[in-house]
């Protein structure tokens, strides 16, 4: 007869049973399935190989770049339509404003690198030397005394110098240029023309001459005053109009050499550039045909 087996010892501080399954409280712990092995790709040389997996199809930059072409053509094409539907010439629009802009950024390069070429000649030396003036000039002074008022005449003292001399005249870089571009026309309006002072004297050609009264005897003081006021009497002939309008058109000439060499170094003359040059000096007198008298439209 077999023994029954013996009753299981009571646990001690053992809590109550609860049953799981009845109790709605506590949650039930669904077991999570364990992953399956990956699967070995055997190859040839019976080398484990790692399983194939398909990469997710995505859209590429390129794909993205022809998209935005594409559809920034069509936005276009039907733009052009549109203009051509309506009966607006589009060509003739297009090359009309496209030539106007050229040529309006042609006229100002041209001017402004004009000034800043001016500039940089004008920090070295500021003026222009555009003509020269070589001319006699006689200087001379009298001096008479009388007695009793003009009864009796004391004589009459004469000084006199004749001197070669040579003016020269200059504009100056940093006064405003204005240059426009008319065409095949280049219209310059250059600073006004000032004399280089002081005038060069030709000292080795000078005559000198004074005479005295029959009661003078100041011949030799009356020639040291003219040869002292020879200098500011030589300034003052050299500025007046006479002396300016005798060179006008030689300085002119030469300004526009200036400016055409300038041209030619920065390559906008001939071949459908510019054809011809027109100085204007501010004192220039009027007439027919100049800017001044009808400005070109």
């Amino acid at each position: 007869m077999v023994p029954d087996p013996p009753a299981d010892p009571p646990r001690r501080n053992s809590g109550p049973i609860i049953d799981v399954e009845a109790h709605p409280i506590i949650p039930k712990i669904e077991e999570q399935p364990s992953p399956a092995p990956a699967t070995v790709v055997e190859t040839k040389d019976d080398q484990p190989q790692p399983p194939a997996s398909t990469p997710p199809h995505r859209l590429g930059c390129f794909a993205w770049g022809c998209v935005t072409v594409i559809s920034v053509a069509l936005i276009l094409g039907l733009l052009a339509w549109k203009l051509l539907d309506s009966g607006v010439d589009l060509a003739k629009y297009g090359f009309g404003s496209v030539a106007e802009a050229t040529k309006n950024l042609q006229q100002q390069h041209i001017s402004n690198v004009f000034h800043e070429s001016v500039t940089k000649i004008s920090s070295i030396n500021d003026t222009l030397e555009v003509a020269t003036l070589e001319t006699d000039v006689t200087s001379s002074r009298s001096d008479v005394r009388t007695l009793f008022g003009s009864a009796i005449s004391l004589g009459e003292t004469v000084s006199e110098i004749k001197v070669p001399v040579v003016y020269r005249y200059h504009i100056k870089l940093s006064d405003p240029w204005e240059i426009q571009i008319d065409g095949a026309r280049c219209v310059v309006k250059a600073p006004k023309l000032h004399p280089s002072l002081p005038p060069a004297v030709r000292t080795d050609k000078m005559e000198k001459r004074s005479a005295a009264g029959w009661l003078r005897f100041n011949a030799s003081d009356l020639l040291l005053q003219t040869e002292r006021g020879l200098t500011p009497f030589l300034e003052k002939r050299a500025a007046t109009k006479a002396n300016i309008d005798l060179v006008r058109e030689q300085a002119r000439d030469a300004t526009e050499t200036f400016v055409k060499k300038w041209l030619l170094k920065d390559k906008p003359w001939g071949s459908g550039g510019i054809e011809s040059i027109e100085v204007i000096f501010p004192d220039d007198p009027p007439h027919a045909g100049t800017p001044e008298a009808a400005p070109p439209q």
